[in-house]
């Protein structure tokens, strides 16, 4: 049996894992047969490892280490950051349910014919239930945000070992004591240098000069005095290619900045009160070590530039996007982000965005055009994408999106699309290569189809009862497809001069509101007050005498009729004045809509119903053209919305 060949690799190399090393009496032995190549290299370029004081050393951390990663391993995928939110705000809410489901509970009233007690031992009962409801719920929102504190713990004691592991090898190789790394760390963070003259000019001087614009930018400093946020009348503070490692919550004080610089800096995280800075329009962290931005700057409600790049930033606050409004320009490319938020696309007012190289496995596809999205893992985009009306180039390439969403065709202004490397199938690759244009039509066409479609299938399941709201319906469809028809005739007139403003859209809905409010009040009370004068001023004395009928009663019913026409009309102008104020979009051209609606039934009823009387013949179409003016200002309204 000796003679038979094992099949078993002979062990001619010390198999150990790189995170679990030999037992110190072991030195490190070189192979040239099997990898020694490899370990004759390591050896050349770090001499220190066969120091038998820095191997006991760092046998110590490199255990460390591994128990980490292994515990990080079991721990699983880290929670989404924007899951984590969502799960602290319904904590929150289901708190807020409970204390008032509880007050309702002792509140109220005890029935007749039953005891106290007993009352009370139901009461008890239902507090109960309420609170083992509730508790069922939380505790898999608890899971949640627990697995990310726990993540967050372990993976700021990897860190931290790692960096003791670089201490060590430093320490040695300047001939230091070895130690466990720890103590270096704190010595460092004690040291303190002197501070720049120019700083102390500044902290000293500032105050009583009212100064607007500070440069220290290239100062070699390592601290920035509390003192800095003493400068309240400060614009501008560029603090950028320096050695900082923290911003001093007193940055707060800076209640007047708009611009703050701080990119090239070793900044780990930004302060919490820097979303006081509400006057802030530019801020520039770029080429730190940010792990995060801060919750709070979603408060920099005046922020338009917001360069976060060459970081290492895993995630983007939540509610980014529902708070700066007003941000134009967004650059977060070269750093860890999987995702982002889904509130980024409720950002009107971005006309840029760049994301590129952001796959931590490293996706090393280049970003063309300044709007960018290369996540590997994308498949699919929000509906709301389509909010993003100002979008005007877009980056998708590299990446597993099989559909685009069906409100895609809503951004009109975007001029420039990359779609390649993608496994599309809505839109098909023909309609791709025909161009950005092509492609818009496409998805406009496809959203109108399958709102079509649902309006069928709504009228099929209809009931005869329910006949008339579905013409209604079908009539409403033919004035939306009418309606986007005209936009896109009259849209190619009016081509780039538009304004691209949203503010710009509002003032007009309130503008023809107000304008129409006028007209009905007006139109109104001459009807209810002047009603005889103005027939006879239009009609003649004659034929304002047969309009008001031949006997008393007809006289009573038809003054009677127009008094309520002119209530009517009054009531209709106080509606539009309230509604002039609403800043909703959707609001608005749903109103406008029903607008155009009215008005279009009010002149076919003229048509067909007017125009057969011989005393109103020569009357009823001038309140046709009436009509038809108030509607074309609707139709005014949706092409200039539609287009901006």
């Amino acid at each position: 049996m000796s003679r038979i060949a094992s099949f078993k690799a002979p062990q001619t190399v010390d198999d150990h894992d790189i995170e679990q090393p030999p037992p110190l009496d072991r030195p490190i032995r070189r192979h040239d047969d099997v990898g020694g190549g490899d370990i004759d290299l390591v050896v050349e370029r770090l001499p220190r490892l066969q120091h038998p004081a820095l191997l006991a050393s760092m046998a110590s951390a490199v255990t460390e280490v591994a128990q980490t990663r292994s515990v990080l391993r079991l721990l699983g995928d880290r929670p989404d950051h924007e899951a984590v939110d969502a799960a602290r705000t319904r904590l929150a809410e289901i708190d807020a349910d409970l204390s008032r489901r509880l007050e309702e509970i002792v509140r109220a009233p005890r029935p007749e014919g039953v005891d106290r007690l007993r009352w009370r031992a139901e009461q008890a009962e239902l507090e109960k239930g309420c609170r083992a409801e509730a508790e069922r719920e939380k505790a898999a929102l608890r899971a949640v945000i627990q697995l990310d504190e726990m993540h967050e713990a372990y993976e700021k004691l990897l860190r931290e070992a790692e960096n003791r592991l670089v201490k060590m090898y430093g320490s040695a190789a300047e001939g230091g004591d070895v130690g466990d790394g720890r103590k270096g760390a704190e010595m460092g963070q004690e040291e303190w240098e002197e501070l720049n003259e120019e700083v102390i000019d500044i902290l000293q001087g500032g105050p009583g000069k009212s100064l607007e614009r500070v440069d220290l930018s290239g100062r070699h400093l390592r601290y920035l005095p509390e003192a800095f946020g003493k400068l309240r009348g400060l614009l501008y503070l560029n603090l950028s290619n320096n050695q900082l490692e923290a911003v001093p919550d007193a940055i707060a004080g800076l209640e007047y900045l708009e611009e703050l610089h701080l990119c090239s800096n070793g900044l780990v995280s930004l302060p919490d009160s820097i979303g006081l800075l509400l006057n802030l329009k530019i801020l520039d962290v770029s080429a730190n070590k940010l792990k995060s931005i801060p919750d709070s700057i979603s408060k920099c409600r005046s922020l338009v530039e917001l360069n976060a790049s060459y970081n290492e930033l895993t995630y983007l606050p939540t509610n980014i996007g529902h708070e700066l409004q007003s941000l134009e320009k967004l650059w977060i490319h070269l750093n860890k982000l999987r995702s982002l938020p889904t509130s980024v696309c409720e950002m009107r007012a971005l006309r840029l965005l760049d994301a590129h190289f952001n796959e931590p496995e490293g996706c090393r596809m280049p970003s063309v055009m300044n709007l960018s999205s290369n996540f590997s893992d994308l498949g699919e985009l929000p509906a709301s994408f389509g909010d993003l009306i100002n979008l005007r180039e877009l980056d998708l390439s590299n990446n597993q999106i099989h559909a685009l969403p069906d409100t895609f065709g809503r951004l009109d202004k975007l001029t420039k699309l990359n779609l390649d490397q993608n496994p599309l199938v809505v839109p098909s690759l023909e309609v791709v290569t025909q161009g950005v244009e092509a492609v818009k039509d496409y998805m406009a066409k496809r959203l109108l189809d399958i709102l079509l479609e649902e309006e069928k299938s709504m009228a099929e399941e209809m009931s005869p009862t329910q006949a008339g709201n579905g013409w209604m319906m079908r009539s409403t469809s033919w004035l939306n497809s009418w309606v986007s028809g005209v936009s896109g005739s009259v849209a190619g007139y009016l081509g780039a001069g538009m304004p691209s403003s949203s503010s710009s859209s509002l003032g007009l809905f309130t503008s023809i509101c107000l304008l129409q409010s006028v007209v009905a009040v007006t139109c109104g009370a001459l009807m209810m007050f002047y009603l005889d004068e103005i027939a006879a001023f239009g009609h003649g004395r004659e034929t304002a005498g047969k309009l008001r009928g031949s006997t008393p009663h007809d006289q009573l019913l038809i003054q009677t009729s127009d008094s309520f026409a002119g209530l009517l009309l009054l009531a209709v102008g106080f509606l539009l004045f309230m509604v002039a104020f609403v800043r909703d979009r959707g609001f608005q051209i749903f109103f406008a809509k029903g607008c155009i609606l009215l008005h279009a039934a009010m002149a076919l009823w003229r048509v067909y119903f007017e125009r057969r009387l011989e005393d109103l013949a020569h009357d009823w179409p001038r309140q046709l053209v009436g009509d038809l003016v108030l509607s074309l200002s609707w139709v005014f309204f949706l092409v200039y919305s539609w287009r901006e």
